[in-house]
């Protein structure tokens, strides 16, 4: 449990961070500008604060270990907060994708990409972080499925964040892995957390192409093996979804090959992501 204490330091660090640090250089003017504007947002402050808040039980300055009850409680907190809107998120990635155009789609650049990765993944992973079922977070059902030597795996990427790492251990979707039995996969919350992303993907397309993303690139899998494993009706319970066709996997703009990844993601974002994080590796 120590190493789950020191991780989420991660977003009380990030609140601290100037804004230079965070602006890859070589980049267009209205993305520089932008990137800018993000990191000193009153409204992107406010989002980090409710996380380091709800997780202050396992700040870096805490005296005990953390409990499952812990965790629970600080989800409650964390899934009570609104201070993180689905609007306002998809309305700064609107404004990313326009002002980054270039850096996201046209000639590719890591940095770049790895911040928007980190701001389009912050509604959809804590809306799957606060499904239940009977009651039970389904994170802790998840994490019961996967195996020590993932946990400490994913444990690692949040210690020491890696782009690469979070993404192979398919932290965004809180370790659900295509590989992981039938009996875990096939599973109300298996559903309910996917789901959670596949909403967030058909109100905000994944604008560079999941085949381009530095942290989501493990999607791609998950959703096509579960479709395989559990039936091809499994995931589409509203005939809107988009995330494994035209939305956020489709061709042309939303398509494309895989970019080299940057291994380290911004801190002012990461941190949520950390944080977040956290909550699903403490159980």
């Amino acid at each position: 449990m120590k190493a789950v204490l020191v991780a989420s330091a991660l977003a009380s660090v990030a609140l601290a961070q100037s804004t230079s640090p965070l602006i890859p250089t070589g980049i267009s003017a209205s993305c520089t500008t932008f990137l800018g504007q993000l990191n000193s947002d009153t409204s992107m402050s406010s989002c980090l604060t409710s996380i380091t808040s709800a997780t202050s039980a396992f700040g870096p300055t805490a005296n005990s270990t953390a409990t499952s009850s812990d965790v629970s409680s600080a989800l409650s907190q964390l899934c009570a907060s609104t201070a993180c809107s689905d609007s306002t998120l998809r309305a700064q990635l609107a404004s990313f994708y326009s002002a980054c155009t270039s850096e996201l789609v046209g000639s590719p650049n890591a940095e770049v990409l790895t911040q928007y990765d980190a701001l389009y993944a912050l509604s959809p992973m804590k809306n799957a972080l606060c499904t239940k079922s009977n009651g039970t977070y389904c994170v802790s059902t998840i994490a019961s499925s996967t195996s020590s030597t993932s946990r400490k795996r994913a444990q690692q990427a949040v210690l020491k964040p890696s782009a690469s790492t979070f993404a192979s251990s398919n932290i965004p979707f809180l370790r659900l892995s295509a590989s992981l039995p039938s009996s875990a996969l096939c599973s109300p919350c298996s559903r309910s957390i996917q789901q959670a992303w596949i909403s967030g993907m058909n109100a905000a397309a994944y604008a560079p192409g999941i085949a381009n993303s530095v942290l989501l690139s493990g999607w791609s899998a998950l959703y096509n093996g579960t479709l395989a494993t559990c039936g091809s009706s499994f995931l589409d319970t509203t005939g809107t979804n988009n995330a494994g066709t035209n939305g956020a996997l489709g061709s042309g703009v939303l398509g494309g090959s895989t970019s080299a990844g940057s291994e380290q993601a911004p801190a002012n974002v990461l941190g949520m992501l950390g944080a977040l994080a956290l909550a699903a590796l403490a159980f």
